[in-house]
């Protein structure tokens, strides 16, 4: 395994045999454990990986280390990481390992991370530097002492460029009590909610053992973690809608438009993770919700089927009213 202060040069190659490190940060780099640890997960954005990394990199006066996970890119993802110009007084280690997925990539990253925080960043999103310098702002205060942060983040590029990711649905998620948030986290089909946009006191992630039962997912579960430990152990969760930490990109392919797919690992969290209180109306609404997706795309016979799937699922008051008043909403008639 990499001992994390052992920094050696750039063209040293050391193997565990399940990853390898490629490239690090210089001897002059700082040994001491720092602030904050990024991981970036890269895997095929030969495209985007670039823009990640100066977005790292131009955050200058954060205390940080940064750890990329290359999970084994059959493009120029990797090679544009060996050859990016990092800043002489940055950490950095980067990683390569045969494709694994991204969950793997994540419990590497997290294994590795020196950081007392940490924070988590796909190779096609950008921080914002002076999100960063936030972050650290936050931290330096002595009556601040957060086991998680979410902070804000706008979209990137198409049609909802720039926009706002948590609206005044993530305001009214922490205006509720404690136990409904674990209710409303638990039953709801996720809307983004993203591990790019948050930060962690690394102790307390690695407690919460994530990426370790085998679901495919990864933001879900794991903010259905974060509020079970804030509602069972008193974690103390922050949301700071004025920190601005990231820009978030959407694809086309991207899981959210792969709807059987999507329903599959949800219905999967739901089955493993979601405590049996709530299994039957959080699996009631990740089929109604994958019936929305289907006929927002004119896929009347499949759409109707999963609804059909969600109300004999759970077929109480709430889950009919909700699926009533998407509909309603959708013709019009409610907002």
């Amino acid at each position: 395994m990499i001992e994390k202060t052992d920094l050696v040069s750039t063209t040293q190659i050391e193997s565990d045999g399940q990853f390898r490190v490629v490239r690090r940060s210089p001897s002059n780099a700082r040994e001491r454990a720092p602030l904050l640890s990024i991981v970036i997960c890269a895997y095929r954005h030969e495209a985007f990986i670039e823009d990640c990394l100066k977005s790292v990199d131009l955050a200058n006066g954060v205390d940080l280390e940064l750890i990329v996970v290359d999970d084994g890119s059959p493009d120029d993802t990797l090679k544009k990481c060996l050859a990016y110009p990092f800043r002489d007084n940055l950490r950095f280690t980067i990683l390569t390992k045969p494709n694994g997925g991204l969950i793997q990539s994540l419990r590497l990253g997290l294994s590795l991370a020196s950081g007392h925080y940490i924070a988590f960043m796909a190779s096609d999103d950008l921080y914002l530097p002076e999100g960063l310098m936030a972050i650290q702002k936050l931290l330096s205060l002595r009556d601040e002492s957060p086991d998680a942060i979410l902070c804000q983040a706008r979209y990137l590029d198409g049609a909802m460029d720039g926009k706002p990711v948590y609206t005044e649905k993530m305001e009214a998620f922490f205006r509720c009590s404690v136990a409904d948030r674990v209710e409303r986290i638990c039953t709801e089909f996720p809307t983004p909610m993203l591990l790019q946009a948050a930060v962690f006191n690394t102790y307390f992630l690695r407690s919460l053992t994530p990426w370790q039962d085998g679901l495919e997912l990864d933001d879900w579960p794991t903010f259905i973690r974060v509020f079970m430990a804030e509602a069972e152990l008193a974690a103390k969760i922050m949301y700071v809608p004025a920190i601005e930490l990231c820009r978030y990109r959407l694809h086309d392919g991207g899981v959210h438009n792969r709807i059987d797919r999507l329903a599959r690992v949800t219905e999967q969290v739901a089955r493993q993770l979601v405590p049996e209180r709530f299994r039957a109306v959080c699996l009631a609404n990740v089929f109604v919700d994958a019936g929305f997706i289907h006929l927002y795309r004119g896929h009347w016979i499949k759409g109707c089927s999963y609804w059909l799937k969600g109300i004999s699922t759970a077929p109480t008051y709430p889950v009919v009213a909700r699926l009533a008043k998407r509909v309603l909403r959708k013709v019009g008639l409610a907002k």
